[in-house]
């Protein structure tokens, strides 16, 4: 993103109005809340940056980039992730990455997490599939 993306400052919050392609974001729609904010694993946002683990979590302790760690069931087992909250630029780096290798998120925890002490409807993503044809086409979400 750029300096000249939308927005506005409310509290510790910032609002900004991030593109959205429809495909990815219509998988994101379990329940009538809306989601404010998308949560990635370590390994999805090092892929996205194109950097180790190790350098995503010194990043993390460096920048304090917010961490919520979460029990999700894999394979028929549970286990436990953390999740980082995406900026608006990594953000359109998923849906980029995403429609480039045509994937939608597929397994994902809709919660109320807190986020500077306000609960948030997020969606953590923690797993992807193929996307099918005919699941294609951008819309703006504001």
């Amino acid at each position: 993103m750029t300096n000249k993306t939308p927005g506005k400052t409310t509290g510790k919050f910032v609002t900004v109005l991030v593109p959205v392609t429809e495909f990815y974001w219509k998988r994101l729609r379990m329940s009538k809340r809306k989601i404010k904010a998308v949560w990635l694993t370590v390994e999805r946002v090092a892929e996205l940056m194109q950097r180790s683990n190790r350098t995503v979590w010194r990043f993390v302790q460096e920048n304090k980039i917010t961490v919520h760690k979460q029990q999700v069931s894999l394979g028929g087992s549970k286990t436990v992730k953390s999740f980082l909250l995406t900026s608006p630029e990594l953000l359109v780096m998923e849906m980029q990455s995403c429609e480039k290798q045509r994937l939608l998120p597929e397994h994902y925890i809709e919660k109320r997490v807190e986020i500077n002490g306000k609960l948030v409807n997020s969606a953590l993503i923690y797993q992807y599939r193929a996307c099918k044809d005919g699941e294609e086409g951008n819309y703006e979400f504001v």
